[in-house]
C-alpha cells in the first residue's frame, strides 16, 4: 500500500482483507459485469445446487450436515453477498424474504433456486433505483454546513425502513462521495457529474447481470458457510482458474478492463499477438469485434467484460477483428489479428542478481533474488503425463542454475503476493533447499494423518536462505516457509504474520459427477477436504507463519484467516521427524534483529512506514465520517497531517510489494538485502560447524553422497578449514 492510497481511502469504506479467495467475489459484487432479465433457474442450475448439497454433506472436513442452523447462515451469508453494507434492501425486502429463512438447506439440495433467482431480481430493482436516486440528490444540492455523520461500516445496521428514511441514507452517502472529491479539488459540477456517472455506470453493469452469475454468487455465499475456501466455480470462473495455474491460453494477448462502459486495453502481454502485431497499445478503446473475415461487428459499449472476453479470445491460427480507438486519437482502426498461444509470463517466477555493498576491501555481495507470484502447476498436462508441463518448481529451478553461474552468494525467496496454488509444488519446491524428509502433514475428514515427503535426493541450493513474506502469503506459501523454519534452514523476513490459511481444497468438476459430460460444463466445487501441518505439527490456520525478523508494513495490520467468516480452528497434531540444519538459532537471529532495527531507525522511509500504519489503523477503526465541510477536511488533515508536503515528495510505495515481472529495489528491498547480507557474515565463522552437522546427518541416514558434496562445497568456501578436511576423510564418529 502506498502512502496515497492511504490518505486516498479517507472517504470511503474499504475491505483491508487481502482477495487471495475466489470467495472475495462476493465482496466485489458491485464490480461485476452482469443481463436484465435473469429468467427463470434451468435445469441446468438445478442439477448444480443438487451437486454442491451432496458434496457439502459428504465430503467437507467439517461434516456439517446441511440442515435449518445451516440455512439460517447461508441466508445472512446471501444477503450480505449481494449487500454488504445494507444500502439496497429495504426492511420490507428482508422481511418478505424471511419465510424462506430455515429453508435454504431444502432448497440446495431439491436444485429449488426460485428463492436465489426472487432476492436476486429485487436486489437489480433496488439498484436501478437507487442509481436515480442518487442523481435526484445531486441535482437537488446539499449542505454542507449541517454538523451530521455517515456511519462507516453498515454490515450490521438495521435496513431502512420507508423512501423518507433511504432517501436520508442515501443523502448522506452522496454527500461523502461529493466531499472527498471537492476537497481533492473538483468543482462542485465535476464532483456531482462523476458521482451520478458512478453509479448510472454501476445500474448499466448490474443490468446485465445472467442466471449463472447469480448462481454462482448465491451458492458460493452458501457453501462459505461451511468454510472461507468452499466456493463454486461456474463454467467461465473455472476457465479462467486453469488459466491462472496453467499460465498460458489462447487468443491475442491482451488484459482488458471495464471503464465507464468502455472496454479498455490494460495490458499488452509480451510475447503474444497483439504485441507482436504492434498496433493494440495500453488504454486503447476496442469498439467491435468480429470473427474471421465477416463484417458483421459485434459492438462492445457496455457489454459485460466476461461476454467480451469471449469474443475476443479463440483457437490458436483463427482471425479476431477489432475496431479500436487509440488513446491519442478521436477515430477508429480496424486492427485484425491472428490469435496465438499467449504465455502469462508476468505470472511466472522470475529472478534477478542483485549487488549488496559490503565492507571495506570486500566485494559486493551476490544474491539472486526469485519473486514467485503462485505455485502455478498445468494439471491437465500433468494428468496427460506430458513430460515438461509447466511447473513452479521446474521455473525456480532453472533460476536458481543461472544464479549459481553468476557466482550468488545468497538467495532471496519473494513470496509477498503469493496466495497459494498447488499443494504439491509447494512440497517439490521445498525439496530445492533440503535433502528428502517430511515437508507437510495431512489430517483428512476420517482424522487420519499422512506425511508428504520431499523425495527427491540433494538440494538445488544449500547455501544462505531468506524467505520474505506478508499478509497476503497464504496455503502453499505457508507450507512452503514453515517446512523451512521448521528445519532451521531459512531466515524468514516479513509481516508479523502469514494469512493464516492451513487448509486444503481440491476441485471436483461437478460434470465429472454427473457421470459424463464434457468437462467444466457445470462449473466446479473447490470444496475444503483436509488440514495441514508443518513438520512441527503445528498448523498455520488463523495463525499463519510468524517470521523471524519483522518488518513494519501497514499489510501487517489487514485482516487474516482468523477474521473471516466461518474460519476453521486452529489445532496440532503429532510432529514429524525431521532434521535440525542448524542454519538458523536464537543467538544469530537477536543479532541480525538488532541490526536490523538499528538501520530502520535512521530510515526516513521506515520512519515514514510507522506513520502509514498509524493513519491506517484511524482510518480501519473509526466508526463514523464526519459530513460538516469544516469538520471533514479538519478531520482528514487530523488522519493525514503530512499530506500536502508529502504530495510534492512523490512518495515512494510504503510497503515495497512487487509489481509483475519488476523487481522492485527500493528501500523495504533494500533492508531484506542488508539482512541477507548480514546473515552470510554471521554464518561464515560457523559455516564449518555447519556443514559438519549436515555432512554427518547425511552419512548417518546413509546418504554419503550428498554428505560428500556438503562437504565438497564447506571446502570451496573455506579451503583452510581443517575440520573439513577431515571430513572429507570419513564420517565423523
Amino acid at each position: 500500500m502506498t502512502s496515497a492510497s492511504v490518505r486516498g481511502s479517507f472517504g470511503i469504506a474499504q475491505s483491508t482483507r487481502p482477495l487471495l479467495l475466489l470467495a472475495a467475489l462476493l465482496a466485489l459484487l458491485p464490480a461485476l459485469p452482469a443481463r436484465a432479465d435473469l429468467g427463470s433457474p434451468t435445469l441446468r442450475d438445478k442439477i448444480i445446487a443438487q451437486h454442491v448439497a451432496v458434496y457439502l454433506e459428504r465430503v467437507h472436513v467439517r461434516r456439517w450436515k446441511l440442515d435449518d442452523k445451516r440455512s439460517e447462515s447461508m441466508f445472512d451469508s446471501y444477503l450480505s453477498a449481494l449487500d454488504p453494507q445494507r444500502m439496497y434492501f429495504t426492511a420490507a425486502d428482508v422481511e418478505g424474504f424471511k419465510s424462506s429463512r430455515d429453508k435454504i438447506d431444502d432448497y440446495i439440495k431439491s436444485g429449488d433456486l426460485d428463492f436465489a433467482f426472487k432476492v436476486g431480481k429485487v436486489f437489480l430493482s433496488r439498484v436501478d433505483e437507487c442509481s436515480k436516486r442518487v442523481k435526484k440528490l445531486v441535482e437537488q444540492g446539499q449542505d454542507f454546513t449541517a454538523d451530521e455523520y455517515f456511519q462507516v461500516d453498515r454490515a450490521e445496521a438495521a435496513y431502512t425502513s420507508g423512501e423518507k428514511e433511504a432517501d436520508d441514507l442515501w443523502r448522506k452517502r452522496v454527500k461523502v462521495l461529493l466531499l472527498e472529491k471537492l476537497v481533492d479539488g473538483k468543482t462542485m459540477k465535476e464532483a456531482g457529474d462523476e458521482v451520478v456517472k458512478l453509479y448510472e455506470n454501476f445500474a448499466v453493469r448490474m443490468s446485465k447481470t445472467d442466471g449463472m452469475e447469480l448462481l454462482q454468487i448465491f451458492l458460493t455465499a452458501a457453501t462459505m458457510t461451511y468454510d472461507p475456501h468452499t466456493t463454486y466455480m461456474s463454467p467461465d470462473t473455472l476457465e479462467n482458474f486453469q488459466i491462472s495455474m496453467r499460465l498460458e491460453l489462447e487468443g491475442i494477448g491482451a488484459s482488458l478492463q471495464s471503464i465507464d462502459g468502455y472496454t479498455v486495453v490494460n495490458q499488452v502481454i509480451p510475447g503474444g499477438a497483439a504485441a507482436r502485431d504492434g498496433r493494440l497499445k495500453p488504454q486503447d478503446k476496442i469498439l467491435a469485434v468480429a470473427q474471421g473475415e465477416s463484417k458483421d461487428f459485434v459492438e462492445l459499449l457496455n457489454m459485460k467484460l466476461s461476454d467480451v472476453v469471449k469474443l475476443i479470445r479463440g483457437k490458436k491460427g483463427t482471425r479476431v477483428q477489432l475496431k479500436v480507438r487509440h488513446a491519442d486519437s478521436e477515430g477508429a482502426e480496424l486492427v485484425a489479428i491472428v490469435r496465438a498461444k499467449v504465455v502469462l509470463a508476468d505470472r511466472e517466477a522470475h529472478g534477478e542478481v542483485l549487488e549488496v555493498k559490503r565492507g571495506k576491501g570486500l566485494s559486493a555481495l551476490r544474491v539472486g533474488v526469485v519473486v514467485l507470484p503462485s505455485f502455478y502447476m498445468d494439471m491437465a498436462a500433468a494428468g496427460r503425463g506430458v513430460k515438461d508441463f509447466k511447473s513452479t518448481t521446474r521455473d525456480v529451478s532453472r533460476i536458481i542454475r543461472k544464479f549459481k553461474a553468476d557466482g550468488i552468494e545468497a538467495v532471496v525467496i519473494d513470496l509477498r503476493m503469493n496466495g497459494g496454488g498447488a499443494l504439491s509444488e509447494a512440497i517439490a519446491l521445498t525439496g530445492l533447499f533440503v535433502d528428502t524428509g517430511p515437508v507437510v502433514l495431512i489430517k483428512h475428514l476420517n482424522g487420519k494423518v499422512d506425511t508428504r515427503n520431499d523425495s527427491k535426493k540433494g538440494a538445488d541450493w544449500s547455501g544462505p536462505l531468506v524467505v520474505l513474506t506478508s499478509k497476503f502469503s497464504a496455503s502453499a506459501s505457508e507450507i512452503f516457509a514453515g517446512a523451512l523454519q521448521d528445519y532451521k534452514r531459512a531466515v524468514i523476513v516479513g509481516d508479523r504474520s502469514t494469512h493464516g490459511k492451513g487448509t486444503v481444497q481440491q476441485l471436483m468438476d461437478l460434470s465429472r459427477a454427473r457421470g459424463g459430460g464434457e468437462p467444466g460444463k457445470l462449473g466446479a466445487l473447490k470444496i475444503t477436504l483436509s488440514q495441514f501441518y508443518r513438520p512441527s505439527g503445528n498448523s498455520t490456520q488463523n495463525k499463519g507463519v510468524v517470521p523471524d525478523i519483522e518488518l513494519p508494513a501497514v499489510s501487517s495490520h489487514m485482516d487474516g484467516e482468523a477474521e473471516l467468516d466461518f474460519s476453521i480452528e486452529f489445532d496440532t497434531v503429532e510432529k514429524a521427524e525431521h532434521s535440525d540444519l542448524g542454519l538458523v538459532d536464537q543467538k544469530l537471529l537477536r543479532r541480525l534483529k538488532e541490526k536490523s532495527r538499528k538501520r530502520r531507525g535512521s530510515n526516513e522511509e521506515f520512519s515514514r512506514i510507522e506513520k502509514d500504519i498509524a493513519r491506517y489503523r484511524k482510518i480501519r477503526d473509526r466508526k463514523k465520517i464526519p459530513l460538516k465541510r469544516s469538520r471533514y477536511e479538519a478531520e482528514k488533515k487530523k488522519f493525514d497531517p503530512d499530506d500536502a508536503k508529502e504530495e510534492k515528495k512523490d512518495p515512494k510505495d510504503t510497503a515495497a510489494l512487487p509489481d509483475d515481472n519488476e523487481i522492485k529495489r527500493d528501500f523495504y528491498l533494500e533492508e531484506v538485502l542488508s539482512i541477507t547480507a548480514d546473515y552470510v557474515a554471521a554464518l561464515k565463522p560457523a559455516s564449518a560447524e555447519s556443514y559438519r552437522r549436515l555432512a554427518r546427518a547425511a552419512l548417518l541416514l546413509g546418504e554419503t553422497k550428498q554428505g560428500r558434496a556438503l562437504i565438497a562445497e564447506g571446502l570451496r568456501k573455506h579451503p583452510g578449514s581443517g575440520l573439513l578436511q577431515k571430513l572429507k576423510k570419513g564420517p565423523v564418529k
